[in-house]
């Protein structure tokens, strides 16, 4: 390096040691003074693996540095020797950080942990938290609860505290914190910290908060069951304004019958009921491209199943009409057989239009959800079950004489309709104008369009 001053020379001294092998590196150090001479396009400071000669000067040296530049916004710091305490003296005065990641750094000294809560409580900026495999116990749970409960704002975005070994932790007062004082909050990770039914338990007040904005939560390699997927799914289905989006459960191996509750949470089929109040947005379980041969979908007994629930994620993801979402899936859980299409809470005027959305052959990519693809065949034998199962249901529409006279005009009326929407069927003709009408949904009813003139409503019951 070149162009240094002897001030500079004098800090590289007590940075930089050529003994070590593994010490500050010249790139390294360029940036260090970059960050000391507060060079505005120098916004990150990466330190990995370095090991310091004087552990402690260097720790404060540094923090001092950053303590005083305006323009870093991400510190990183991953398996160094630093003195934490000696490096927060300086790093509590900089406010303009707003990702801060340790890792590999032993905070299991309640004095380190504390000696960062300056830095947390009064940088403003701060969005990103990340403590990954620092060695934090159950204790400095209370500690960082204490912490996030003073921040000023809500401008926490991302907690991370995977790879600590939490699994005996008491989660309970952090999750009221990240309730009460960080509402802002997206992401939370605790992956890798053995987390079973307690923590599960704990977690499912975060996912049931009244006011939630969290949209990340990361789980994978822990210690859950199936019983710690059920708390987790009723949680979730208990709660309308969720806005959770990504949900990583792999590698907890001990999850089996679970995968079929998410099932249940993103499309129950027992009734179209049922579907309009599922889950639609959750997206993503981090089953990887391969969707319904995905390791961890196997575990499901039936193809159809991980192919719906595969399918009803990147249909949650990919459109942003509920009401689009409600009608998919219904045609979904007719072509596989479960939806209960006899159900009473459908008004026999909404029937018309039921079909309408198996008019077509051409409508085939709207009711094809199969990895194999369903066979034209089998498609053809969805669309006429749909029809069956709903004379099925409603015999009285080709028989009048169970029912009151008052009645009857009604009905002729009714049956009038379903013999023109069966019309329609075979003939093939409604395929754009009624087969790719929307399903609104308002308040927890849906609305259907009748004849372009009016709306008919399907009850909730």
């Amino acid at each position: 390096m070149q162009n240094l001053d002897q001030d500079d020379i004098n800090d590289l001294s007590l940075l930089q040691d050529p003994q070590y092998s593994n010490g500050l590196n010249d790139e390294d150090a360029r940036t260090i003074l970059l960050v000391k001479h507060n060079d505005e396009d120098t916004d990150q400071l990466v330190l990995e693996d370095v090991v310091f000669r004087v552990w402690s000067d260097a720790a404060r040296l540094l923090g001092v540095f950053i303590g005083q530049n305006t323009n870093l916004m991400n510190l990183t710091i991953h398996n160094c020797n630093l003195d934490v305490v000696d490096l927060c003296d300086g790093l509590k005065h900089n406010r303009c950080i707003r990702q801060l990641r340790l890792s590999w750094i032993n905070l299991r000294d309640t004095a380190k942990l504390n000696s960062l809560a300056p830095f947390f409580i009064k940088n403003t900026s701060l969005e990103e938290i990340h403590l990954t495999s620092c060695n934090l116990w159950p204790n400095s749970m209370w500690l960082l609860s204490h912490t996030l409960s003073n921040l000023s704002g809500d401008t926490l975005k991302t907690l991370n505290l995977s790879g600590n070994n939490l699994g005996g932790a008491d989660l309970n007062i952090l999750i009221s914190v990240l309730i009460t004082s960080c509402r802002g909050l997206k992401s939370f990770m605790l992956n890798n910290n053995e987390i079973s039914l307690k923590g599960c338990r704990s977690l499912a007040k975060l996912l049931e908060s009244p006011e939630p904005n969290l949209e990340c939560l990361y789980l994978h390699n822990n210690s859950l069951n199936n019983k710690c997927a059920d708390i987790l799914v009723d949680a979730l289905a208990s709660n309308s304004n969720s806005k959770l989006k990504y949900l990583n459960l792999l590698g907890n191996s001990n999850i089996r019958s679970g995968w079929s509750a998410l099932l249940d949470l993103v499309c129950n089929t027992s009734s179209t009921k049922d579907i309009v109040e599922s889950n639609h947005t959750l997206e993503d379980l981090n089953l990887t491209a391969i969707g319904p041969f995905s390791r961890p979908l196997m575990l499901m007994n039936s193809i159809d199943d991980r192919n719906l629930l595969h399918a009803c994620l990147k249909l949650n993801k990919s459109s942003r009409s509920i009401p689009m979402i409600i009608k998919q899936k219904i045609i979904w859980g007719l072509v596989k057989g479960d939806l209960n299409i006899e159900d009473h809470s459908i008004p026999t005027v909404v029937i018309p239009t039921i079909m309408a959305w198996f008019s077509s052959s051409k409508t085939g990519t709207k009711i094809q959800y199969h990895n194999p693809p369903l066979s034209q065949e089998k498609l053809d034998i969805a669309r006429i079950n749909t029809v069956y199962h709903i004379f099925k249901s409603m015999p009285y529409l080709v028989s009048e004489a169970s029912l009151p006279h008052y009645r009857m005009r009604k009905l002729r009326y009714t049956f009038m309709v379903v013999i023109f929407g069966l019309l329609l069927l075979y003939y093939g003709l409604v395929i754009n104008k009624v087969g790719d009408t929307e399903v609104t949904a308002v308040h927890g009813y849906m609305l259907f369009p009748q004849y372009e003139s009016g709306w008919t409503v399907l009850r909730k019951e």
